[in-house]
């Protein structure tokens, strides 16, 4: 009872009487520390609390869960950093802690308060004003450092440089941020060009210089090693988005105005090229060609309902009528030159005509002609040298001819005379056999020789007439003869019928030869004509009747051809007929027109007396599909030929940019080159020559960048496949190293070093498993020289202790027996690396006594070297020795702790 009467206040069991006691009780006190911690009443733990000065309890109760207890301790931390009597160390921990703006203020203006302390205040401090007033009036450098370097305001810094004089690591500071400044202006510069260049892509309609840039700003964007601001990135994608609708935008408008852009250029290109034909071979240019081509652009463009955009249509049509005019101008031109071409050839054809004539020309007809030759006039300009030529060499061939037949008739007249001589001597000489063959001679001569002068051609009449009855009168003999050879081709007619086994043409073939030979033996004898004729007749019909059936299978054939012929027509017809011609397949169009031609090929014969009417019908059918052909050739070859150009000038492109040193956009011009062939679509194609010329020209630009890519990879795979190299040299270099011995070998430990260092520097390799097991083998190697090393270090260590205990056996020896023959031995060792130890050594044996103190003092020093070399090398001492070497070491360790140099052992021999 007595122990409850006294006990202190804080004790009560009653909190409102604990909570009154506080005031009395310290603020760092164990009894105030331990209510705030411990007390089971919630109000007293949190009066304890707001009366605490202790730190660490504040920051241990803080550190709990959240609650009215936990913030109240923050908010007394808080309270008591403004205080100059509260522990700073424990303020440092609870900083974190306080969260009030105002206290970091007033805890920095504080200079009574720790450097610690305000550094931490400092971190919270975001205002550019206290900032800039800590930087350039605060008393401490540290902070005045600090400071600046969380000032941000690059006026303030600039304001800042002028007023730090004399704070050298402030200006350093001052001058790294107004370098970062300047750069990282620069960077924001760069963003906003690039964006404002994305943000202009489109509105002037370049679009071809428009998308190199859009990929040129795109790979600048991407190379950009800075960070970029959120808010740029944002603003960039949406300018890439939008440049891209754009762009999707016009390719959609583009590519719905493409098939009538084409369409106005194929005409206008019509037009020129007609015109440049006209222009250079006028000449060889049909009328009705040039009319027909004409004709049809004038038609094509009529035909054109739908207009391009203002401007370009104005340009088109500007283009269209500049040509039209120039083409009519030629037009009138090539007509002029056209009819006087004709009156030309007209009168070189009639010269031909004449000059290949098979009758007799008369010299009035070549001197005709002559005269209206000189008449003509060719037009200007106009170059009629080749039909001059042509002319004058047919004139030359009309006078030759007619020299020719001049000297014919002559020789003709002369024949005929002769043969008329010779006829009337044969009659004279009752020759009459001889005299049928010179009269029919003679009398084909007469009909064969044109223009025999009248007074000629009247006396040889009254010589042909005179012996006419006497060769008649002999004629009647020979008839009997030739009834003979007639009766010889009805036999033979009648064998043909009884042979079955000729094919029909060749029966054909031999019916024909008996008939002709029937004909060959002239007139037969009127008494007998008709029936001989009549039996040869009906034989040879008969022995023919078998042909009839394979001619008829033949002509069925034929005709079958016909209707297919026929039907091959009405498929281009139709074709032509039912094509969609504005959104042709042209692929598919092409596909089938080769398909109908192989079939028209492929059709057999037809009568001939058919076959130009269906032939013309076929051509007018392909000449009806062609003119669609033609005008999609004309723009399908001036699109390609664009590619053409613009696959050049990516070549030039990447020419100039190599020429002036700086390095070429390789892989835009291959991003640009790869578009290019993609659009290389041939429709409708020309002559395969041409092709392949236009290819050939495509596929040159075309491979000279995927050429240089190629050099380009090439160059980067030999620098890597060298660097390779490089490394396995000096693999093999370390692994040479660690074949030396001994001293070479301890030698070339210093190379190790440089060895590595080169390796190491060498990073870019060919990717794969080579580089990695090149890593591994020189870790391997490395370590296989730094053991060879360590062996060879032991070793020699080792037999300095045997060259060491050698020397020692020789100083006990002569220690027991002063005896100069020992020198002898002594000079025969080696002496040793260490000059320390081998002077020690040396002095014993020149100083060995037989007095006990300088033997014994000489076992005491063998044996101190003894026990260094045994250390030094890491030798396990017999047991003997064991608590001389114990002792020895804790003698060492106490002179070093003494000296001061504990950290540092020392392995050498004393």
């Amino acid at each position: 009872m007595l122990k409850n009467l006294f006990k202190p206040k804080w004790q009560s069991n009653n909190p409102v009487v604990r909570i009154k006691a506080l005031k009395s009780l310290k603020g760092d006190s164990l009894e105030l520390i331990s209510l705030a911690k411990n007390d089971p009443d919630s109000d007293v733990r949190l009066k304890a609390v707001q009366n605490l000065h202790d730190i660490s309890t504040l920051l241990s109760i803080a550190n709990k869960a959240n609650g009215v207890i936990p913030n109240a301790s923050i908010k007394r931390i808080e309270e008591l950093a403004l205080s100059d009597t509260i522990d700073e160390k424990a303020l440092a921990k609870a900083y974190p802690l306080i969260k009030n703006k105002s206290i970091h203020e007033k805890i920095i203006f504080n200079v009574k308060k720790s450097i610690a302390v305000r550094k931490q205040a400092l971190v919270y401090i975001d205002s550019q004003e206290l900032l800039f007033s800590l930087a350039s009036t605060d008393n401490s450098k540290e902070i005045q450092f600090l400071a600046a370097k969380q000032l941000s305001d690059y006026t303030q810094l600039k304001k800042l440089e002028k007023l730090t004089k004399n704070n050298k690591k402030l200006r350093q500071l001052l001058k790294e941020k107004t370098k970062i400044h300047q750069e990282l202006e620069a960077h924001h510069s760069l963003l906003e060009k690039l964006c404002g260049e994305l943000q202009t892509l489109g509105d002037d309609e370049k679009w071809e210089q428009d998308k190199t840039r859009f990929l040129t700003i795109q790979q600048q964007w991407k190379n950009l090693t800075s960070p970029i601001p959120e808010k740029q990135q944002k603003h960039y994608d949406e300018l890439i988005a939008n440049f891209k609708n754009k762009l999707a935008s016009h390719n959609e408008d583009e590519a719905k105005l493409q098939p009538l852009r084409d369409n106005y250029c194929a005409i206008i290109q019509s037009l020129e090229s007609l015109n440049q034909s006209l222009e250079k071979t006028s000449q060889d240019v049909k009328k009705d060609e040039v009319d027909a081509i004409f004709l049809i652009a004038k038609q094509s463009w009529a035909s054109l309902q739908d207009k391009l955009p203002d401007t370009e249509q104005s340009i088109m049509e500007k283009s269209y009528y500049t040509a039209l005019s120039k083409t009519e101008k030629t037009l009138a031109q090539f007509n002029k030159v056209q009819k006087s071409l004709e009156r030309f050839h007209a009168l070189q054809t009639k010269a031909e005509q004449l000059r290949d004539s098979k009758q007799a020309i008369q010299q009035k007809q070549v001197t005709d002609i002559q005269q209206q030759w000189k008449k003509l006039k060719a037009p200007i300009g106009l170059d009629v040298s080749q039909i001059t030529s042509n002319y004058n060499n047919t004139i030359n061939s009309l006078q030759l001819k007619l020299q020719k037949q001049t000297t014919q008739l002559e020789g003709n007249l002369a024949k005929i005379n002769q043969s008329l001589d010779t006829m009337e001597e044969q009659i004279n000489s009752d020759l009459l056999s001889k005299a049928i063959k010179s009269h029919q001679t003679a009398s084909q001569l007469i009909r064969c020789t044109h223009d025999i002068p009248k007074q000629q051609f009247s006396a040889i009449k009254r010589r042909i007439n005179a012996a006419t009855p006497i060769i008649k009168s002999a004629q009647g003999w020979r008839h009997w003869g030739t009834d003979k050879a007639r009766e010889q081709l009805i036999e033979q007619a009648q064998h043909l019928c009884e042979n079955t086994s000729i094919e029909a043409l060749e029966r054909a073939k031999q019916v024909k030869s008996l008939r002709d030979e029937w004909k060959r033996l002239g007139k037969m004898d009127p008494s007998r004509h008709q029936t001989l004729w009549n039996k040869f007749d009906s034989t040879c019909s008969l022995a023919y009747k078998p042909c009839q059936a394979h001619f008829k299978n033949e002509s069925k054939v034929r005709n079958d051809n016909l209707l297919k012929r026929q039907h091959v027509c009405k498929q281009l017809q139709q074709l032509e007929k039912n094509t969609d011609w504005k959104h042709a397949d042209w692929k598919d169009i092409t596909r089938k027109i080769n398909k109908i031609r192989n079939q028209w090929k492929s059709i057999g014969t037809i009568d001939r007396t058919k076959w130009a009417a269906i032939n013309q019908q076929f051509n007018d059918a392909m000449d009806a599909l062609e003119v669609h052909l033609a005008n999609e050739r004309r723009i399908n070859w001036t699109m390609r030929e664009n590619l053409v150009k613009q696959a050049q000038a990516l070549v030039t492109e990447l020419e100039s940019t190599n020429n002036h040193g700086s390095e070429a956009p390789l892989s835009s011009l291959l991003d640009q080159a790869k578009a290019l062939q993609s659009q290389w679509h041939p429709t409708v194609t020309a002559s395969r020559s041409e092709e392949q010329k236009l290819w050939e020209q495509f596929r040159l630009a075309i491979d000279t960048l995927f050429n240089r890519q190629r050099e380009e990879q090439s160059a980067s795979r030999d620098v890597l496949k060298q660097n390779l190299q490089n490394k396995q040299a000096i693999l093999k270099n370390l692994e040479s190293l660690s074949t030396l011995e001994n001293k070479e070998l301890l030698t070339a430990e210093s190379q190790l070093p440089q060895l590595e260092k080169d390796f190491n520097a060498i990073t870019d390799l060919p990717k794969g498993r080579v580089a990695k097991e090149l890593e591994v083998k020189f870790s391997q190697a490395k370590a296989a020289f730094a053991e060879k090393i360590s062996q060879t270090n032991h070793q020699q260590q080792h037999e300095q202790l045997i060259l060491l205990g050698k020397k020692a056996q020789l100083c006990t020896k002569k220690e027991a027996d002063d005896t100069d023959t020992l020198q002898d031995s002594w000079n025969t060792l080696d002496l040793l690396k260490d000059n320390k130890l081998e002077k020690q050594i040396q002095k014993r044996f020149e100083n060995t006594s037989s007095d006990d103190k300088q033997q014994q003092k000489n076992a005491v020093q063998l044996l101190t070297i003894m026990l260094e070399l045994e250390i030094l090398l890491g030798l396990e001492t017999p047991e003997a020795y064991q608590q001389d070497r114990m002792k020895f070491q804790i003698d060492r360790l106490s002179k070093q702790m003494l000296s001061g140099n504990l950290s540092q052992q020392s392995n050498r021999v004393i």
